[in-house]
C-alpha cells in the first residue's frame, strides 16, 4: 500500500496543498481513499527532473478562465481503462490555434520565443517565453522517437498541454487537448 501525503494548507491560505513526488501520490480531500499513479519520469525536465518532488494546490481552479498559459497543472487521463496522473505545462487555452511541429511551437500564428541557454545531459536547454511566462524547455539530441506534429484549435473548456522535455513527453501532441474537468491541481 502506498503511503499518501498529508493534505496541508499553504502558508497564509485556506487552500489545500499536496506534497508530490515520483510516483505521484494523490490523497482525496475527504481522507477516504488513496491511490498512486506514475507520471512520465523525465517529461518535465529540466524544471522537474526525474524523481524530484514538488508542491501543488489541489483543486486550484474554479473555472477554465483561471487557467493561464505557462501554468504547470496536474490532471488525470484514462488510458487503456486505467486512470493516470500527468504533470504538464499549459501552452494553449480554449479557442487558441496551437501548432507544434518538430521543435517549433506557435500559438495563434505567433511563434513562441526561445533563447538557447545551455547544453546538459545530451539536451539543448532553452528559455521559452509565452505570454509573460518564462520557463526552461529541453530538446534531447538522443531522442529516438519524436512526438507527432500537431495543429489543433483548442475547444471551449479544453487546454493544450506539453511537457518541458519536448521530445520525451507523452502530451497533447499525442492525445489532444485535455478537459478542464480533468485538472486536479496546479504546481506551486
Amino acid at each position: 500500500m502506498v503511503q499518501s501525503p498529508p493534505l496541508l494548507s499553504a502558508p497564509g491560505s485556506s487552500r489545500s496543498v499536496l506534497e508530490c513526488g515520483s510516483p505521484l501520490p494523490l490523497w482525496d480531500h475527504g481522507g477516504n481513499s488513496a491511490s498512486s499513479s506514475h507520471f512520465p519520469q523525465n517529461g518535465m525536465y529540466p524544471g522537474l527532473p526525474a524523481g524530484s518532488g514538488f508542491w501543488a494546490y489541489k483543486h486550484a481552479y474554479s473555472s477554465p478562465s483561471q487557467v493561464k498559459r505557462g501554468d504547470v497543472i496536474v490532471f488525470t487521463r484514462v488510458q487503456n481503462e486505467r486512470p493516470y496522473i500527468y504533470i504538464w505545462r499549459v501552452v494553449g487555452l480554449p479557442g487558441d490555434t496551437v501548432a507544434a511541429v518538430g521543435e517549433s511551437l506557435t500559438v495563434n500564428a505567433r511563434p513562441v520565443t526561445r533563447e538557447r541557454i545551455r547544453e546538459e545531459q545530451s539536451a539543448v536547454v532553452f528559455r521559452e517565453r509565452l505570454d509573460g511566462a518564462a520557463y526552461e524547455v529541453a530538446f534531447s539530441e538522443s531522442s529516438k522517437q519524436r512526438p507527432p506534429d500537431s495543429t489543433v484549435i483548442v475547444p471551449a473548456g479544453y487546454f493544450f498541454v506539453m511537457g518541458d522535455n519536448r521530445f520525451s513527453a507523452y502530451d497533447s501532441r499525442h492525445f489532444g487537448p485535455i478537459a478542464f474537468d480533468s485538472i486536479i491541481g496546479k504546481k506551486l
